[in-house]
């Protein structure tokens, strides 16, 4: 996890909705490639969800994403469920 990560997820938990990297850089003021990068990243540990239809990929929180920033699931968690 990088420090971005917890931003980026918390944005994304109080929009509510399916988001652009380059709509969610605009709101947590890291560049579009660095937030694109990162939500690739969550989503691979399940943290976010990519919407299929989305050219330019959208994403949402998960409930995994969720459950990770009100503090019930660890880094550690993560890398026990991903390994």
């Amino acid at each position: 996890m990088k420090p971005a990560d917890q931003v980026i997820l918390q944005e994304l938990a109080r929009y509510g909705g399916w988001m652009k990297p380059a709509s969610l850089k605009l709101n947590v003021h890291f560049s579009g490639d660095w937030v694109g990068q990162r939500c690739r990243t969550l989503t691979d540990h399940n943290l976010l969800e990519r919407h299929e239809d989305a050219s330019e990929g959208a994403y949402r929180i998960t409930d995994r994403g969720q459950e990770y920033i009100e503090g019930t699931l660890s880094v550690s968690d993560l890398e026990a469920s991903d390994g």
